[in-house]
């Protein structure tokens, strides 16, 4: 089921709600098993992602945190589609590298969780599992993609990439609130890196 979409306008990104989104024209699938809880919020989260990489968002380094962003960068990418869904984010930050350090890691990732990269156990990209052995994130920038002009001169877009695209690959974790608090080895360091890629 659709759980909404993304509306590009003014150089800022929307999202609208399931009911908005039907009444633009975005498709419904009734077909589809009915979800709650937790396998909801995944599932609109990656939707509001999908919808994203479908109306051809831009890659924006530190986008997807202020109002009139023209895009999103990864961790923007994660912001934007859990605000959407109401999926409450981790109070320590909003970058990758926190959300490594803070969220339960999982071995078995299911759609809409999420999947990270990173050096030495330090992350530096998130993007979401999707299906197919697929992530979806915000790839293809770096610091220097401030403008429209470059993001679209490098084709940095939100787009699908397989999961081992990036020889990086740390691991997977989840937003579900049931696995909060649950132990598991997390990296330390002294100085968050708040850099995406």
């Amino acid at each position: 089921m659709k759980a909404g979409g993304a509306l590009l306008w003014g150089g800022g990104i929307a999202l609208v709600g399931a009911a908005a989104w039907m009444l633009l024209g975005g498709s419904s699938s009734s077909s589809a098993p009915a979800l709650s809880g937790w396998e909801l919020s995944r599932q609109q989260m990656l939707d509001q992602a999908r919808a994203l990489r479908d109306a051809g968002t831009l890659y924006q380094w530190g986008g997807g945190r202020h109002a009139g962003d023209y895009g999103v960068d990864c961790s923007g990418l994660v912001i934007v589609a859990a605000r959407a869904a109401g999926v409450p984010l981790p109070p320590q930050g909003w970058t990758s590298t926190v959300w490594w350090q803070v969220l339960p890691h999982i071995s078995d990732p299911s759609p809409g969780d999420l999947v990270f990269y990173g050096l030495g156990g330090v992350a530096h990209h998130v993007g979401f599992v999707d299906e197919g052995g697929l992530m979806l994130g915000a790839n293809g920038g770096d610091q220097s993609v401030t403008t429209p002009a470059i993001a679209q001169a490098r084709g940095a877009f939100v787009k699908n990439a397989p999961v081992g695209y990036r020889p990086d690959l740390l691991g997977y974790a989840s937003f579900d609130p049931a696995l909060r608090g649950q132990a598991s080895a997390r990296p330390s360091f002294a100085s968050p890196i708040t850099c995406c890629d």
